[in-house]
């Protein structure tokens, strides 16, 4: 036998072949055993969570940008109630004829646009350190 055969003969059946690296940190003989991945600790899951409340506010963005702007303000007019949508468009403030009751599906946005601002201010409260944390390395 080759000098490199007996190196090789007690962990491989094939003696005189040199093991094959698989690419992944492991040689052919060693089957499939699981090691320990770089960057597992404290930090890895910091970078996860910085992650995921990323994405989340990145998700309630996308909502908001769906769901009507502004208020309900109720006018009353020669005696009679009427809704309008009220917003801003620039400097202007804008008013959209709702109608002489609130439509269910834009009092239902309006809900949903309200709590997920509140959603949005708890996350950036989450954030804030990770974002301060990314401009202190660059400084």
């Amino acid at each position: 036998m080759a000098k490199s055969a007996k190196k090789h003969s007690k962990n491989y059946p094939d003696a005189g072949t040199p093991p094959l690296h698989l690419g992944d940190g492991r040689r052919s003989g060693q089957g499939s055993v699981p090691r320990k991945r770089k960057g597992s600790g404290a930090a890895a899951r910091s970078q996860s969570a910085e992650l995921h409340y990323f994405n989340a506010r990145a998700r309630i963005y996308a909502r908001l940008a769906q769901l009507p702007r502004g208020t309900v303000k109720e006018r009353l007019i020669s005696g009679r109630k009427y809704y309008y949508l009220q917003r801003r468009e620039g400097k202007k403030v804008v008013h959209t004829y709702l109608g002489k009751e609130i439509p269910g599906d834009i009092k239902k946005d309006l809900e949903e646009r309200e709590s997920l601002r509140r959603e949005l201010e708890n996350i950036q409260k989450i954030i804030r350190p990770f974002v301060a944390a990314q401009i202190g390395k660059m400084l």
